[in-house]
């Protein structure tokens, strides 16, 4: 299905703030035959006008690419190289924690278990996302095990931690360095926290951080907006000079090639925040499909309870002479009472088929004892088919070793739970990508344990990725073969010979070909031809 930016006559909005109007207007410059206009629009209604396709392109940080990415499917055509501090900049970002030189009690993430920490915004990357995944890697929850304020800017957080109202704070990488390049932070007052590990992305990078980094700001192409025009934009944006004055005017250097967004993905997964919230969780009514036999159990006791109340009272109402109508009363009320309770479960079972992810239930054994019919219909089989296999049976071979070691983690009581991405077998013999969540519960009688399994099907996920990295390829292949001559070229005024770069002279032709992608055919003027053969040219005018 075509979108509206096929339409070649239509504007293209491009969804960004003031700051990047000289870059709209490259744009123009460079596709001058379609028309980019800038669209100021506020974060929390991106989505929403992305969705009524009202606009085409956007620059969004990092974690609203992964919102749009995660709920319209969004494509990165390349990654800001943002200008952080004058003649440094970076496509990457990450966090600082920021403590006092004084305070001696705080020398690792670790330490902040029970501390009062600053960051700037619950959805900012570097302002308290990438710290709070690095937290809750140590086993720090900030809802139960930390206590965070959120602030406006940086120097609010700095000023909240010189006035000790907090034991920490966070901030994006490079907000440190600006601060003691204005003033706004005195030298020696402030520390940043080392990260825990040597993360290989950190190599060369410029700033003070404290934890692993994460692609800056993305421009994202919108699901309908086409290849071709995609890919043109693409091209324009890597083509754009780092130190000219398009970067220079929106305070960036350049674009480059788009980093994969997938560890955005996972810490956002990891803190459940925006498209994330309810990720991996077990809600109530899964609680009750895991349950539903020992709730029957129950109920059946009740009613057999009630039963029994029933002929109690009844003999006792007979004795004093109570009317036989008054027992039957009771009787339809057992009655009643069972049949809200059937139709109950019969509720519950629609909700549980229809569910659009597939769910299953499996022995400590791995068979699969239960499925819904999402997962069946993700895979081909019948209900029956699937409680004949065991899970390896449908796993890709590929996938199958990282899936017991986590299966392994899981039963060792080493997680809690585990997602990862893997392959299906389906019964046609294809394969089907998934991102599969698992986690254990244990029954009420303590003695039995049961694996659950959550599939989504992320195979057109999948595929935009190896259509992403196709683009990439295409569009390093094009850089390749970009030619240029430049500078200045020393030449002959007589013969035209040109100096090449070890001082010899080579005519003109030679030169050009051996540098720039074109072919010479030789013909002669007519000036030329009147000059050096005068006897032919006036045939030829004769002619």
């Amino acid at each position: 299905m075509e979108g509206r930016a096929q339409a070649p006559d239509r504007p293209l909005y491009v969804a960004a703030n003031a700051r990047f109007q000289p870059l709209v207007d490259y744009l123009n410059e460079q596709i001058p035959d379609r028309k980019f206009i800038l669209k100021e629009i506020a974060i929390a209604d991106l989505v929403a006008a992305a969705r009524r396709q009202e606009v085409d392109f956007v620059l969004a940080p990092p974690t609203h690419f992964v919102t749009l990415d995660a709920t319209i499917g969004a494509t990165a055509l390349a990654t800001l190289r943002d200008l952080v501090r004058p003649g440094v900049y970076s496509n990457l970002i990450g966090g600082a924690v920021l403590c006092l030189s004084e305070d001696g009690s705080i020398r690792r993430i670790a330490d902040l278990r029970q501390k009062r920490i600053a960051a700037i915004d619950p959805l900012a990357l570097g302002g308290w996302i990438s710290v709070g995944r690095e937290l809750h890697e140590e086993g720090i929850f900030p809802e139960a095990d930390a206590r965070v304020l959120f602030l406006k800017s940086p120097q609010a957080v700095v000023e909240a931690l010189l006035q000790k109202r907090v034991d920490a704070g966070v901030v994006a990488t490079g907000a440190f360095e600006e601060l003691a390049d204005s003033g706004g932070l005195a030298a020696g007052a402030v520390r940043v926290l080392s990260p825990r590990e040597n993360y290989p992305e950190s190599v060369g990078f410029p700033f003070l951080h404290s934890t692993r980094l994460y692609p800056q700001t993305a421009f994202a192409a919108l699901p309908h907006v086409s290849e071709p025009l995609g890919r043109r934009v693409a091209i324009a944006l890597l083509r754009m000079p780092e130190a000219g004055e398009t970067a220079r005017n929106s305070r960036s250097a350049g674009w480059s090639l788009p980093i994969g967004y997938q560890s955005v993905h996972r810490a956002m997964q990891e803190l459940r925040v925006g498209p994330y919230r309810d990720f991996g969780r077990i809600t109530l009514l899964g609680l009750v499909r895991l349950h539903w036999e020992w709730l029957l159990v129950a109920l059946a006791a009740l009613v057999g309870l009630l039963t029994f109340i029933t002929l109690r009272i009844a003999r006792l109402n007979g004795r004093l002479s109570v009317s036989q109508a008054a027992l039957q009363q009771q009787f339809e009320m057992v009655r009643i009472a069972h049949q809200k309770q059937m139709e109950s479960e019969a509720r519950f079972r629609s909700v549980f088929d229809s569910s659009a992810v597939g769910i299953l239930l499996f022995s400590m054994q791995g068979r699969i004892l239960e499925s819904n019919s999402a997962f069946q219909a993700m895979v081909g089989y019948s209900a029956e088919e699937l409680t004949a296999l065991h899970e390896e049976e449908l796993i890709h071979p590929e996938d199958r070793g990282p899936e017991q070691t986590m299966v392994r983690e899981l039963l060792g009581g080493r997680i809690r739970s585990y997602d990862r991405d893997k392959r299906l077998l389906c019964r046609s013999g294809e394969a089907v990508w998934i991102h599969f969540t698992g986690s254990i519960i244990r029954l009420a009688d303590k003695d039995q344990i049961l694996r659950v399994g959550i599939a989504a099907d992320i195979t057109l996920r999948k595929q935009a990725e190896e259509e992403r990295e196709r683009l990439i390829a295409d569009l390093q292949k094009a850089l390749q073969e970009v030619h240029a001559l430049s500078g200045l070229l020393p030449i002959c005024a007589g013969c035209k010979k040109i100096r090449d770069d070890h001082g010899y002279w080579k005519q003109v032709e030679i030169y050009i070909q051996e540098r720039a992608p074109v072919q010479f055919s030789h013909g002669i003027c007519p000036s030329c031809m009147k000059e050096l053969y005068p006897e032919f040219s006036g045939r030829i005018k004769a002619g």
